[in-house]
């Protein structure tokens, strides 16, 4: 990383230099990084978490750059990421987890073990995005499989009100109508059935956990086209998870309007505009075409904007009228 800063600046030598530094991100660092992460002991969540969180760093530093080799640089510590996480003892600790038993257990002790217990539950919900997001970027198919991706393993991430406690008095003090699943998060698998439970109402969630599941949404679209053709994966329940998902969002205010526009809810719109784009040609899941990592880019750094090239509306919302 070091030499990354070095050969950043102007110079005639930064072409070759860049590639010497992606031969040695795909190469040795990797070896090198798994043989350190293979040392650990079992039970240091810290160690394995600062290591994974490292990593996956590492890799969103490239995901979305508009230099094509630092994109390389991100495809090619993928596989490790992902090897990282499944070795990891980290899942296990998302189930065995306890919350505080009562009120009167909210002390600081259980404020740091919280605290390390939602640290690692986001973290891993970063690495299975990234997945996601392989197909989407570079039209290749993620290293996870169905069941790893829908793991029953992952809750969704907590109210912010909660993670940005800055003591465990502030964070007992909102706490006031204790319940055990407001700490612990709401499952993830759950979750997402009853956005292809279409007699019901979709779930309530918090910003941030909405962020999750339009990206498992998305990799839904992945899934069609790998062939699983179980009933809450086909195209038309796909677009009605999708039309769920927005009426919870996003009514009664759409995009158009929102004002604040660094929370999750632009930083998710894009996600919908092209999990609806891709739902309604499947066979652009895979596309490989050479603009397609910038007509994507313009999506998501559109920070929520229905998205528009050359003036040219791409995607059509049926959630919102053209009025």
């Amino acid at each position: 990383l070091s030499a990354a800063d070095y050969v950043r600046g102007p110079g005639p030598a930064l072409e070759e230099a860049q590639k010497y530094l992606l031969k040695e991100l795909q190469g040795d660092l990797r070896h090198k990084t798994m043989l350190t992460y293979m040392e650990l002991p079992q039970d240091d969540y810290i160690l394995h978490y600062q290591l994974l969180t490292a990593m996956s760093m590492v890799q969103a530093a490239g995901l979305f750059h508009s230099n094509v080799v630092e994109r390389q640089v991100s495809t090619g510590c993928h596989p490790l990421l992902i090897t990282m996480t499944r070795r990891s003892p980290l899942l296990e600790l998302m189930v065995t987890y306890q919350p505080p038993d009562s009120a009167a257990q909210l002390n600081e002790e259980t404020w740091r073990q919280w605290t390390l217990y939602e640290s690692i539950k986001r973290r891993l919900l970063i690495i299975y995005a990234h997945d996601a997001f392989m197909p989407v970027l570079f039209g290749i198919r993620p290293v996870m499989s169905i069941e790893e991706s829908i793991s029953d393993k992952l809750t969704l991430p907590c109210d912010d009100t909660l993670w940005y406690a800055s003591s465990a008095k502030e964070w007992a003090s909102l706490q006031a109508l204790y319940d055990e699943d407001r700490l612990r998060g709401q499952n993830l698998r759950q979750t997402l059935c009853q956005f292809w439970d279409f007699n019901s109402k979709p779930p309530q969630l918090n910003d941030h956990s909405s962020f999750i599941i339009i990206i498992v949404i998305l990799r839904a679209s992945f899934f069609i086209i790998e062939g699983h053709h179980d009933w809450e994966y086909n195209a038309f329940s796909l677009k009605k998870a999708l039309a769920r998902w927005y009426e919870e969002r996003c009514s009664p205010h759409p995009p158009e309007t929102m004002s604040n526009r660094h929370n999750y809810t632009f930083t998710a719109l894009p996600m919908y505009y092209l999990a609806l784009f891709l739902s309604s040609d499947l066979s652009k899941v895979y596309d490989q075409s050479v603009d397609k990592f910038d007509k994507l880019a313009a999506w998501m750094w559109g920070r929520g904007q229905r998205p528009v090239i050359r003036d040219h509306l791409l995607l059509e919302d049926p959630n919102i009228s053209n009025t």
